[in-house]
C-alpha cells in the first residue's frame, strides 16, 4: 500500500512514496494540489482532523504525516500507523517521533484483516480514491475499519470523488489521467455511493463537499 501523486493508497505503485518524494509532498500536494486542483484547502482538512481525532488513533495511509504533526489531540495520544509500504511508515514515525507511533504493515483491503487492537478514532485521508474498486474491495475496507473501532469510535477522512461533485475541466482531466495509469480508482465514486458504504457499517454519517473532495465522518454503533 502506498500513495498516488495526490495521496491515498495505490497498490500498483510502490515507488511514489519513497523518502525523496515524501520530502516534497507537503509543498506539491498540500499547498498546491489541495487548493488549486481539488479545491479543498489543507486548512479545512486539518480542521477535520481536529474535530474528529482522539487520543487512541489509527491513521491508514498516513502520507507525509503532516496532519498528525499539526493537529490538536485532546490529550497525549497513542498513535498507530498502517500502510502496505514501509517507507511512509518510517518517514512519518520519524516526523512524529515525540508520540512514539506503532507501525503496522498490512493491506486494509484484505477481507477479515485482524490488527489486534481497538481504537477510538481511525482516519482514511486521501486513501479511498486510490483503493482497488472491484470484488468488494471498498466494502472489505470499511468493514475492517469498523472492526478496529470501539463502540462510539469515530471514522473520518477525505477522498477525491470521480462524479457527483463539481470538477473543473482541468481537475477532471487530471482525475481521468490518474485513473488511466492506475493511481486512482474513483470513476464510480460519488457522494451517494460513499454514503451507502458508510451507512452499511456506521451510524451518524456526515459528508461535506468541498470542490472535488468529500470530507466524511461516521460513528461506530
Amino acid at each position: 500500500m502506498t500513495k498516488s501523486p495526490d495521496g491515498g493508497v495505490a497498490h500498483e505503485d510502490q515507488v511514489y512514496y519513497r523518502p525523496g518524494r515524501l520530502r516534497t509532498y507537503d509543498l506539491l500536494i498540500l499547498r498546491l494540489s489541495n487548493s488549486l486542483l481539488w479545491r479543498c484547502p489543507t486548512s479545512l482538512q486539518l480542521q477535520h482532523y481536529d474535530r474528529n481525532i482522539s487520543a487512541k488513533h489509527l491513521d491508514i495511509g498516513p502520507g507525509s504525516g503532516y496532519y498528525l504533526d499539526h493537529c490538536t489531540f485532546p490529550e497525549t495520544p497513542s498513535i498507530s500507523l498502517l500502510d502496505l509500504n514501509p517507507s511512509p511508515l518510517e518517514f512519518v514515525s520519524r516526523r512524529i517521533s515525540r508520540y512514539a507511533p506503532r507501525k503496522i504493515v498490512a493491506d486494509i483491503c484484505k477481507p477479515g484483516l485482524e490488527i489486534g487492537q481497538e481504537f477510538t478514532s481511525v482516519a482514511l485521508n486521501y486513501v479511498m480514491h486510490c483503493l482497488p474498486d472491484q470484488d468488494g474491495d471498498r466494502e472489505a475496507t470499511f468493514a475492517n475499519i469498523r472492526n478496529t473501532l470501539v463502540p462510539g469510535g469515530l471514522f473520518f477522512g477525505s477522498t477525491v470523488m470521480g462524479k457527483g461533485v463539481h470538477h473543473t475541466p482541468f481537475s477532471r482531466r487530471v482525475n481521468e489521467k490518474y485513473n488511466q495509469i492506475g493511481a486512482f480508482h474513483n470513476r464510480n465514486d460519488s457522494p451517494e455511493r460513499l454514503e451507502r458504504l458508510l451507512s452499511a457499517q456506521f451510524e451518524k454519517c456526515e459528508i461535506r463537499l468541498h470542490g472535488a473532495v468529500a470530507l466524511f465522518s461516521a460513528t461506530a454503533a
